[in-house]
């Protein structure tokens, strides 16, 4: 999978380095995602790759309440990321 970002900003706002106890990226929206699943994402900055991350579907609220605690998206839990994405994300 890729995500395509038009700024760094963009992609520190969907890095969560605290989501449910959980370090990892928040998709905002719908996706259609199963709970449970593994991927690998390349993350692009500006039309240029960034890095890769190797991440799980985590949590997911497509249909539920939405609040401060459960908003509307997918959290992919990072299992382990590249050197380049953790330098883009500054950890």
């Amino acid at each position: 999978m890729k995500i395509r970002l038009s700024s760094r900003g963009d992609l520190m706002r969907i890095w969560k380095d605290d989501f449910l106890g959980n370090r990892g990226f928040f998709l905002p929206g719908e996706g259609k995602f199963s709970v449970g699943e593994e991927m690998e994402v390349t993350f692009e900055v500006e039309g240029k790759e960034v890095g890769k991350a190797k991440v799980y579907v985590a949590w997911q609220n497509l249909y539920g309440r939405v609040g401060e605690l459960t908003p509307r998206g997918t959290f992919l839990r990072v299992m382990t990321m590249d050197e380049g994405l953790e330098r883009s994300l500054g950890i």
